[in-house]
C-alpha cells in the first residue's frame, strides 16, 4: 500500500513524516549519552523497563517519549 501512496504522490517520497521528525536528535555526544545514561541509571534502579533503553538505543525513541518517561521516573522515585 506504501508503494502505491509514494507512486500517485511522487513529491512526498522522501518527505519525513511527522513522527519521523519527533525522533530525539542530538546536536552531540555529550548530551547524547547523558540522555542514555538517565535513562540506563533508571532501568538499572527498576523504574522502567529495558525496552525503553533498547528503543533509545534504536533510535526510534520521540521527544514525547522520553518527556513520559521523565515523568514516570519521577513518580516512581517518590
Amino acid at each position: 500500500m506504501k508503494r502505491i501512496e509514494e507512486a500517485m504522490n511522487p513529491m512526498e517520497k522522501g518527505k519525513p513524516t511527522e513522527k519521523d521528525e519527533d525522533k530525539m536528535q542530538f546536536s552531540n555526544e555529550t548530551t547524547k549519552a547523558a540522555v542514555r545514561d538517565y535513562i540506563k541509571q533508571a532501568v538499572h534502579k527498576g523504574k522502567i523497563d529495558k525496552s525503553w533503553l533498547d528503543k533509545f538505543d534504536a533510535g526510534t525513541m520521540t521527544s514525547g517519549d522520553f518527556e513520559d518517561l521523565k515523568i514516570i521516573i519521577e513518580q516512581r522515585s517518590k
